[in-house]
């Protein structure tokens, strides 16, 4: 690899090029520039790793590590860093040509708080989850906020396809859109067999201000002649409601 060091009036700039041999487990690829001057240290490194190809199972992937000591936004070779330190892993993992899975995660990490960044995507099999969305960590509590869907087709005689969402905040003010004090965790989706019997349902449940609500609803398709339906709800006042319908027809309308 190559190094490099610079001295001048504004300070010591270092410059890294190279890879790191890890045997039989693969490399890893370093690129990184670090500066330090009168004002504070500014930092960035990328990596570039792949090993475990001869144990069945892989790892490609890229990270990122920028670090800035200052209280503003400061420039290194060409990339603004902001004040703190921000960490991004992204990559794919192989397991036996099974399972796969592929995604990036992000923190930034703030004098009052950390930020956080994910998706994901998992192949198992012929389904596949996936999960994207954001969350802070600081004094007040954690917030939380996540879109997951999850789909499949297994051999044309089950398919399955869901989405919802996961909402937490347990700090004493909105952030991302989300009330203060608030667990939410929603679901829905359908579930087909042999294209012929088809199952629709959702839930939800919040929980806001000391106070829950709970909701399911589901409906039930008999072969295109009848169909039976369900829904209700619960709160933490003590009212609730359940119904059930259904119908069915024979012969020609």
């Amino acid at each position: 690899g190559q190094f490099e060091l610079t001295i001048s009036p504004d300070g010591l700039n270092i410059a890294i090029d190279g890879y790191i041999e890890l045997g039989f487990l693969g490399y890893i690829q370093v690129e990184a520039d670090f500066s330090l001057g009168s004002d504070g240290v500014l930092a960035r490194l990328e990596l570039e790793i792949e090993f475990g190809e001869d144990f069945g199972i892989v790892f490609r992937g890229s990270g990122l590590l920028e670090f800035n000591s200052t209280d503003s936004v400061k420039d290194l070779n060409g990339h603004q860093l902001d004040p703190g330190v921000l960490v991004r892993v992204e990559g794919e993992l192989d397991f036996l040509g099974f399972v796969t899975a592929t995604g990036y995660a992000e923190i930034q990490i703030k004098p009052d708080e950390f930020r956080i960044a994910l998706g994901v995507t998992f192949e198992l099999g012929p389904l596949s989850v996936s999960a994207e969305g954001v969350g802070i960590l600081n004094s007040q509590g954690i917030v939380l906020k996540l879109d997951v869907e999850v789909a499949g087709d297994i051999g044309g005689v089950i398919v399955l396809e869901a989405n919802g969402k996961l909402k937490i905040n347990t700090t004493d003010e909105v952030r991302e859109g989300i009330n203060p004090g608030t667990f939410a965790m929603s679901l829905s989706g359908k579930l087909e067999l042999f294209s012929v019997l088809k199952i629709e349902s959702s839930f939800e449940l919040i929980i806001e201000n000391y106070a829950w609500y709970f909701a399911v609803s589901a409906s039930l398709d008999f072969f295109g002649i009848g169909s039976l339906s369900i829904e209700g709800s619960v709160n933490s006042e003590g009212e609730f409601y359940f119904g059930i319908a259904g119908s069915i027809g024979i012969g020609a309308s």
